[in-house]
């Protein structure tokens, strides 16, 4: 029988009385978005957050699944934030001479975007510093975090220069620590880190790995790039805080920071981790989530944990299905904790109840 036979069935029966086992389900399923924010006042983040739960569809025959959707819409009143960026680029002869030009270019233009921003960008007040870290088999700190455009274009030329070796390990560590003293001066800015490597196989990957776990740690969005068409991707990727910031060029990371001087790299929280609780009567799809949840086989409770949730939020979904009949009744409640983009911690949480009728249509047949 069809989902659409089975609201036949039962627009027959509820006149028999049966209305008063699935009381008002068209208002039910109309109102299963519901949007309840809890904040609590001892936190200190002043941001608050909507969270909109929709579940769907509010008639079912046995078997079929609920389509459950979560959306979490971070809300920050307007701060003066700052933004620091390091810049770790290779000044190797391992890496072929047009590759390193070329790269110099792309790493000044890189520069300029991320620079010039207009007043009032996104009603915010964003003050940029750019660091350059450059290595071969030394790091050497070119540039401190500057918006000197000039300054920055003089450090940035350092990486045609024709030195021996190419460890990315000491790059990496020196742009950590140029990043760790500039925090001194703001705590609360949104620090990243762009690594660019121009060799085909790191040796030591998993040593300064370390490295990049530490800065993730921390909330840093670690960036990776090649500098030519030599490159260990697989490493890059390891590297970066996801897949999705791992390019195979650098003018490829110059598109993605393009919204920056608008949109202030669209981060609304640093970190967000949400549980949802699962009711009795309320079985989890596996795989079915998406994102995918961080445990795979939950028991009692769904986990996401996402960093750089962007300003317009997120939506997590996922199906679930009824272990009975008739209509029934949940309540699902997330609990969310999250940084904000000055890293401070907050807390929340959402209840959305909803109604659902599920039909045997073995128990219909004449």
């Amino acid at each position: 029988m069809s989902r659409r036979q089975a609201a036949a069935v039962l627009t027959l029966l509820l006149p028999l009385g049966l209305a008063l086992a699935a009381p008002a389900l068209a208002d039910t399923a109309a109102d299963a978005s519901s949007t309840a924010v809890i904040l609590a006042p001892i936190d200190p983040s002043d941001c608050t957050l909507t969270v909109t739960q929709r579940v769907w569809p509010p008639l079912l025959l046995a078997g079929e699944d609920l389509d459950v959707a979560v959306r979490v819409e971070p809300f920050c009143p307007v701060i003066e934030s700052y933004l620091h960026v390091v810049l770790v680029l290779p000044a190797s002869s391992e890496v072929p001479a047009g590759d390193r030009r070329a790269l110099r270019d792309q790493a000044q233009r890189l520069v300029d975007r991320i620079l010039d921003r207009g007043p009032g960008c996104c009603g915010e007040v964003t003050q940029a510093r750019v660091g350059i870290v450059t290595y071969d088999q030394v790091a050497r700190e070119a540039c401190q975090p500057t918006d000197d455009a000039e300054a920055l274009r003089r450090c940035v030329d350092g990486v045609t220069r024709d030195r021996p070796g190419h460890d990315v390990g000491r790059g990496l560590q020196s742009g950590d620590r140029m990043l760790r003293r500039a925090r001194a001066d703001h705590p609360d800015a949104v620090e990243v880190l762009i690594l660019v490597a121009g060799t085909e196989n790191l040796a030591d990957c998993a040593r300064f790995g370390r490295t990049a776990s530490s800065l993730k740690s921390r909330q840093v969005l670690v960036i990776g790039a090649c500098a030519g068409d030599a490159c260990d991707h697989a490493c890059l990727r390891g590297l970066a805080s996801s897949a999705r910031y791992a390019y195979s060029r650098l003018d490829q990371a110059i598109r993605v920071f393009e919204p920056i001087s608008c949109e202030c790299l669209n981060i609304g929280l640093r970190l967000l981790a949400l549980s949802q609780a699962l009711p009795p009567g309320l079985r989890y799809v596996e795989g079915s989530a998406s994102p995918p949840i961080d445990d795979a086989a939950p028991e009692a409770a769904l986990g996401w944990t996402r960093s750089f949730v962007p300003k317009q939020g997120l939506t997590l979904s996922y199906r679930a299905r009824p272990t009975g009949l008739g209509f029934q009744t949940f309540a699902l409640t997330s609990t969310i904790t999250f940084r904000d983009v000055r890293n401070r911690p907050g807390a929340a949480a959402s209840e959305a109840r909803f109604g659902v009728a599920v039909f045997d249509p073995r128990a219909m047949a004449p």
